[in-house]
């Protein structure tokens, strides 16, 4: 949750003897993430530089209330693998990182009067405290949306278009009006967005609905604070509550002006006091992709998935980071090669001084100017008077020599080349079979990020299939790099095979773009498909 309306916690996050303990935390969030291959990061006020990273996240009790965290306690996840821990914690402001924040006002006829005076006396203070890096966007709603002041205006220019706010229109499109303000968030501006709605709740006569804009600002993961202001009971500002609930966000009420001036007096800044842990990845790879991770607090046994997009790392850069990731692992590895080569040195030397020399006759000092080209010497045979052991031995063929003629040290055997083996073990894989429930059903998966986190679905069909569109076993919308039909599971048996159907981006298994044909899946694979990452599990 990121507390945009709650309690300013200061300019630096530290641990607080007052802050909550550790055993009333309840919720863990995570997100967005910094990395960066510029050889300028590292400074004080910019993005790391990668394999370290940058992790925004809040640990909170269940009414919000902030609870400190200790680095050590904070563990970064891949495909089930620890690859870091928490080196350091600082506050957002620390980092020098930007904001985007829409401020999305309702302006429609219910507003009139009091509330929106309230909101042209406070809503100066909030655009005021925006940084250089922070970009922010003010809109309107009623009848229709308007973007009264766009991304990069002057903080003059924001102040004087917010005075001229006035209430037009019979009704409040309030959920069409938070998805147009939602298709104002683009790839270029800073990761961490958010949109602060005040309203009344009421809605009349949208095309869309509260889930709609739910699953539209988890899929661009933007948190939505909201304050209920009105003039009436509230019988309407249950929906701005589940709103924020569901988004991440937090809501409040502001009885009067003065409430109103209070709460978005203190936005920007308690934002700039949440808490980020940087880490020093291992075993992420610099590929310009994206890694699902998951941030966990183990006092708690509590975990929060998010994103890293990877910058791409040339040669030179990879062998820095393997390096610098492994640098016990290198060192421990060089010296147990030098002790190898050492100990193959010294085997070397003891065989040179055990092994025998052999005893050949003395050659003549001058040959005869007619003999043949001397193939060996040889000791007389045995019973001749007339040979000599320093005579030259004319050839002859190997038939013709005497039995017991031969040298006693036999040729050397000519080296035998071992077989080679085509085996490719990176490629084997096991099947795992899996075993109906009482339900009947054998595997589930469960969905840990994208629009539908948090449920979990049965697979019952000896064919499931998964996409954005009606018609699919599971519908993952709000994805725009979801394809209509992206892939399917299949049952053979009782084991479980995947297959990308021809997907624009790619289907993942652990981390793996699947290629062409079915491949074979166990419990604890992770599938990811755009923004949505699945877990298999039995049923």
């Amino acid at each position: 949750m990121l507390t945009l309306l709650g309690v300013t916690l200061g300019a630096s996050w530290v641990p607080d003897a007052a802050s909550q303990t550790a055993q009333s935390a309840t919720q863990l969030t995570a997100g967005p993430s910094y990395t960066s291959g510029d050889e300028k990061a590292n400074s004080a006020a910019s993005t790391p530089k990668f394999p370290t990273v940058d992790v925004v996240f809040e640990l909170s009790t269940s009414d919000g209330s902030p609870v400190a965290a200790k680095a050590g306690d904070l563990k970064l996840f891949s495909q089930g693998n620890q690859i870091a821990t928490a080196k350091s914690l600082r506050s957002f402001e620390q980092t020098g990182q930007g904001l985007t924040a829409i401020l999305a006002i309702d302006a429609s006829g219910s507003m009139k009067g009091a509330p929106l005076a309230a909101i042209h006396a406070s809503i100066a203070k909030f655009v005021s405290q925006a940084r250089p890096q922070d970009q922010v966007e003010v809109i309107t709603f009623a009848d229709q949306t308007r973007v009264d002041v766009p991304f990069g205006a002057s903080q003059s220019a924001l102040t004087r278009e917010l005075q001229t706010v006035q209430a037009r229109g019979k009704y409040t499109h309030l959920w069409d009006g938070l998805l147009d303000a939602l298709a104002q968030f683009t790839a270029t501006q800073p990761k961490r967005r958010q949109i602060v709605v005040i309203s009344d709740g009421h809605d009349e006569g949208s095309a869309h609905a509260l889930a709609d804009v739910v699953v539209k600002a988890k899929s661009l993961s933007v948190v939505i604070d909201s304050i209920g202001l009105t003039k009436d009971a509230g019988q309407y500002l249950g929906s701005l509550q589940q709103l924020s609930q569901q988004t991440g966000g937090s809501y409040h009420r502001a009885q009067d002006a003065q409430a109103l001036e209070g709460l978005i007096g203190q936005g920007i800044q308690a934002n700039r006091a949440t808490p980020v842990a940087t880490f020093k990845t291992s075993h992420l790879a610099g590929d310009d992709k994206l890694h699902a991770v998951q941030l966990r607090w183990t006092p708690g046994n509590l975990s929060a998935s998010t994103f890293v997009m990877t910058p791409k790392l040339n040669f030179i850069d990879s062998i820095r980071a393997l390096v610098a990731d492994n640098v016990w692992i290198w060192v421990l590895g060089g010296c147990f090669v030098a002790g190898v080569i050492l100990l193959i040195l010294s085997l070397m030397g003891s065989r040179r001084k055990s092994a025998p020399v052999a005893a050949y006759p003395a050659a003549a000092s001058t040959p005869p100017a007619n003999a043949e080209t001397p193939t060996y010497s040889a000791p007389a045979v045995s019973g001749s008077s007339s040979a000599s052991a320093t005579e030259w031995i004319k050839p002859v063929r190997a038939s013709t020599i005497p039995e017991g003629s031969y040298p006693t040290t036999p040729a050397p055997a000519p080296p035998v080349t071992p077989a080679k083996f085509a085996t490719d073990r990176t490629r084997t894989q096991l099947a795992i079979f899996f075993e109906a429930s009482s339900s009947g059903s054998m595997a589930r998966l469960e969905i840990t990020s994208g629009a539908l986190a948090g449920q979990s679905v049965s697979m019952s069909t000896a064919t499931f299939t998964l996409g954005a569109v009606d018609g699919n076993s599971l519908i993952l919308p709000g994805d725009s790099t979801i394809s209509s039909h992206h892939a399917r599971l299949l049952w053979e048996s009782s084991i479980l095979k995947i297959e990308d159907t021809n997907s624009t981006n790619g289907t993942y298994v652990n981390g793996s773009r699947l290629s062409a044909g079915r491949h074979l899946l166990k419990p604890g694979d992770e599938i990811r498909m755009g923004q949505t990452l699945l877990t298999v599990l039995r049923a």
